[in-house]
């Protein structure tokens, strides 16, 4: 869904210009909710820091593992990249996924050992081959024997050089990422109501020109807003949006994931007209946008 915006100035520099498409909800995590709004400068700089803040977040990434088998497909997309841990044979080993494929990090151990992906782990062994001098029909047949070796058996290419090659059994994700930063949730409720205030958003009173500079400039400002971190009972496969209202003030209620959910706070700004609710049914691809009031 595209919400229809009119105007011709970005809602945070506010330059007038050509503008872009913006994703409310990031659409590094599933989000359709769009809108023109925002210069390409500031597109670029935003989506930088929230892309990689939102698919690295340890709770993200444990609601999407819950949800893996409803949302196979962004599952794999948010996995892209990320750290995991595999059970192996030799124990546990960290590493990433590529593709769908758990590539195993590059690391010396403390009796020597190399421990490296596959492919990698073949290029190491015929670089030390030829390097010790071996011929190229030795150097073939080392590699066939290596690629014709079972999972976790041991095998001696010459006097000095013996390679296993490991299987992987389960993956489990690295959950020391940072969670998600105050901005990444300010962003997603600031745009939301700028859907609510239309031109009103290009206001440039305090506090809503203190909001812009946070979201461009990363300056905190401890008394323009404020954000209540929630949970609800179970993980569902939709994202939601809503306007609360003033309780004084215009409060934006976001939930991922249907378990995470997040109440901004926007201190000393109230929003008059109606207030709307919108939802996206990720297993579905459908959204809708509703007036509740």
């Amino acid at each position: 869904m595209q919400v229809r915006w009119n105007e011709d100035r970005c809602i945070l520099c506010p330059k007038t210009g050509p503008l872009t498409i913006e994703h409310i909800i990031p659409e590094a995590i599933g989000g359709i909710l769009t809108a023109p709004f925002l210069c390409k400068p500031c597109n670029d700089k935003l989506g930088e820091r929230v892309e990689a803040a939102v698919k690295g977040d340890p709770s993200i990434r444990l609601a999407i593992e819950a949800l893996r088998s409803r949302l196979p497909k962004l599952a794999a997309t948010i996995a892209e990249g990320q750290p995991y841990i595999a059970e192996s044979p030799r124990g546990k080993v960290q590493g990433i996924l590529k593709k769908g494929d758990f590539r195993v990090r590059a690391t010396q151990e403390p009796d020597g050992s190399i421990i490296q992906p596959t492919p990698k782990g073949r290029q190491y062994i015929e670089k030390r081959l030829r390097k010790s001098g071996a011929d190229e029909v030795t150097i073939q047949l080392s590699l066939r024997r290596f690629d014709d070796a079972p999972d976790n058996v041991p095998i001696q290419l010459n006097e000095r050089l013996s390679v296993v090659k490991w299987s992987i059994g389960s993956l489990d994700p690295v959950l020391t990422g940072p969670f998600l930063k105050d901005e990444v949730l300010l962003k997603i409720a600031f745009e939301f109501l700028a859907c609510h205030l239309c031109t009103t958003i290009y206001r440039d009173d305090y506090p809503l020109s203190e909001i812009r500079k946070v979201l461009s400039c990363e300056r905190a400002v401890q008394d323009s807003y404020r954000i209540e971190h929630l949970h609800a009972e179970s993980y569902q496969a939709f994202h939601g949006l809503a306007f609360e209202g003033n309780q004084p003030h215009a409060i934006v209620q976001i939930r991922l994931f249907g378990w995470l959910a997040f109440r901004v706070h926007f201190l000393r700004i109230a929003v008059e007209g109606p207030r709307f609710i919108y939802t996206h049914q990720l297993d579905q691809g459908k959204d809708s946008w509703d007036r509740i009031a």
